[in-house]
């Protein structure tokens, strides 16, 4: 995961709480049979951001996995709502490119990037 957890965050500026700062976590699905990863991952992370009271958005880029991503991440998106999960791209373009399509349809002003195959440490133990 790249990005600083909340609490080793540098000071704010008076008068800035983090409750301003909004967090869009990239999760591109490049590989294959992550549609089982996605309703899981998706799950810990709005349960911690909203532990926490932190503004977040989770973009999904579908990488036109032909195994049934996209229809996880269209109801994904209609159990949370469709300003905290976006689809962005369904092409089979890369994982280098998802995340530059991410980054370009991200509103936070902190990126997190993430895979959704739970290969980061802080998602399988829940702790972001």
């Amino acid at each position: 995961m790249c990005s600083l957890p909340v609490n080793s965050s540098p000071p704010l500026p008076e008068g800035r709480s983090r409750r301003q700062d909004k967090y869009s976590v990239l999760l591109p699905t490049c590989k294959y049979n992550e549609r089982e990863n996605l309703p899981l991952i998706v799950w810990l992370l709005v349960k911690s951001f909203s532990k926490t009271g932190i503004n977040y958005e989770i973009i999904i880029i579908d990488d036109g996995s032909p195994d049934g991503t996209k229809a996880v991440a269209e109801q994904l998106e209609k159990i949370y709502g469709p300003d905290k999960i976006l689809r962005p791209r369904e092409n089979k373009l890369g994982l280098g490119t998802a995340y530059i399509h991410g980054m370009e349809h991200a509103t936070g002003n902190y990126i997190v990037i993430m895979g959704a195959d739970l290969s980061h440490r802080e998602a399988k133990r829940g702790q972001f």
